[in-house]
């Protein structure tokens, strides 16, 4: 977002070509460079224009000459994306000021220059933007500002910090303008990093001291791309739902109503005879049956963590069990929000997990040769689910619990803390769900604030098995 060609002495021509395209190239993550002069698409301009302020990954807004299209331009970027906006000035002008003050007065070092330039540079911004971050320049030395401008890039890109006024004045604002899921599922995993971290430990004394320990889990965590349904081989599935426990309907776009309808009995015209997961879920909360049956649902604390079978996802989606936590409160008129305490709901999810894969969970009552025993038998009996229940539950995916907000980052730091404190885990994978390319953006942003380091580029998948160690999971 900039003027084309010499804008009152500034040669943005030049300033392209020398300090914003070398930056790009120069950043860490690669970008695809668009100014809307260069492209070579039909159709009217402004709509083209305005599509790729709204989805560029990082917008750079050079504002030396107050034009008004610019600002125009920003304005809209402010409107739509919360972070990821560079503003850039030249200061060319009020340096030049100050180099014949200084030649005057003979007392002043470099440092003192080119902070004063930059103070001078600011009192001309306009009041509405002075207080945001500017990026300034000097476009007789574009050449000493590449690198800078290739740090704030990188900046920009993996941290969660919002740099719009609005979305800072509207901390709870949703902008849904990409709502078609991702039609390839791909995946991008990495490996936790090594981490020093605060234990407890028992000295000769018998006093608790606390010391550092370096830890560093034997977990794979990433993201996995495209719609939730059409994920094979995850083992377990995180459905974040309400206090009330009252799962979505049918029909709606959630991940609530996925799993209900994918874990219900159909018949081949895909009409539902038997609300599997929907009844199971509402038994257990209420533990009555007849509340079920009347579509009431029952009351549990935030972060709470029911178990159910998968139901007809084992067998079409190789799930192997469903942990409902409750992650979302709802008020009358208002609808539901997230709970504030995210990570205590994605940890909890992954105890559950642990006890049971752990001795005293359903894994740790037979042996290996005895799962091999009850297997056959259960399917002989038509218990297929109970078949599965003695599997031990290796990858997990996990819907990003507040997509939208600042508060993404939350979602992983909840498994990273789990995964330090606990140190032993039979967890083995954890995916989080990216449905959109917006979903995409946040969850790198998220994993790469928290010290992961995934591949630009993620890998696709058919399978979720497939990039299990070995196989097939036993």
């Amino acid at each position: 977002m900039m003027p084309f060609g010499t804008r009152e002495g500034i040669d943005f021509d030049k300033v392209l070509k020398d300090l914003i395209e070398p930056a790009l190239e120069k950043s860490e993550s690669e970008v695809e460079f668009s100014r809307e002069d260069h492209e070579k698409e039909r159709g009217p301009i402004h709509d083209s224009m305005i599509r790729k302020i709204i989805e560029a990954n990082v917008a750079i807004a050079d504002i030396s000459t107050a034009n008004p299209n610019v600002f125009y331009e920003l304005g809209v970027r402010h409107a739509v994306r919360g972070r990821t906006t560079i503003i850039i000035k030249e200061m060319n002008d009020a340096k030049t000021d100050l180099e014949e003050a200084v030649r005057a007065s003979g007392d002043a070092s470099e440092a003192e220059d080119a902070a004063a330039a930059t103070r001078a540079a600011s009192a001309q911004l306009p009041f509405d933007i002075a207080g945001l971050r500017i990026f300034f320049y000097d476009q007789r030395r574009l050449d000493d500002y590449v690198g800078q401008l290739a740090d704030i890039i990188n900046d920009a890109k993996n941290s969660p910090v919002i740099d719009s006024l609005v979305w800072r004045a509207a901390p709870s604002l949703r902008v849904h303008y990409d709502t078609d899921p991702i039609a390839e599922t791909t995946q991008a995993i990495a490996a936790i990093p090594r981490r020093v971290v605060k234990v407890r430990q028992d000295d000769p004394s018998g006093k608790t001291k606390p010391r550092s320990k370096e830890v560093q889990p034997d977990v794979k965590i990433g993201y996995m791309t495209g719609d939730l349904k059409n994920i094979r081989g995850v083992h377990a599935w995180v459905n974040p739902e309400n206090t009330r426990m009252e799962m979505g309907r049918i029909h709606d776009a959630t991940v609530s109503s996925t799993i209900r309808f994918f874990g219900a009995k159909r018949d081949r015209r895909e009409r539902v005879l038997h609300d599997t997961i929907y009844l199971h879920l509402a038994r257990i909360a209420r533990r009555s049956a007849w509340f079920a049956r009347k579509s009431l649902g029952g009351f549990v604390e935030p972060g709470t963590v029911i178990v159910t079978p998968p139901g007809q996802l084992r067998k079409s989606h190789k799930v192997r069990t469903l942990l409902h936590v409750a992650a979302f409160y709802g008020e009358p008129g208002n609808g539901y929000q997230p709970v504030r305490d995210v990570p205590n709901c994605i940890a909890n999810c992954l105890a559950e997990i642990d006890r049971h894969n752990g001795p005293r969970g359903v894994c740790g009552f037979l042996t290996r040769t005895a799962r091999r025993l009850v297997s056959p038998i259960s399917r002989a009996l038509g218990r297929r689910n109970a078949a599965s229940t003695y599997l031990p539950i290796r990858t997990v995916v996990i819907p990003m619990v507040s997509v939208g907000s600042s508060a993404d980052p939350e979602t992983v730091r909840g498994a990273l803390s789990y995964f330090y404190r606990a140190g032993h885990t039979g967890i083995k994978t954890v995916y989080f769900l990216a449905y959109t390319e917006r979903d995409q953006e946040l969850c790198e942003v998220a994993l790469r604030h928290n010290g992961i380091c995934i591949p630009d580029y993620p890998e696709p998948v058919g399978d979720a098995r497939s990039a299990q160690p070995g196989g097939r999971e036993r």
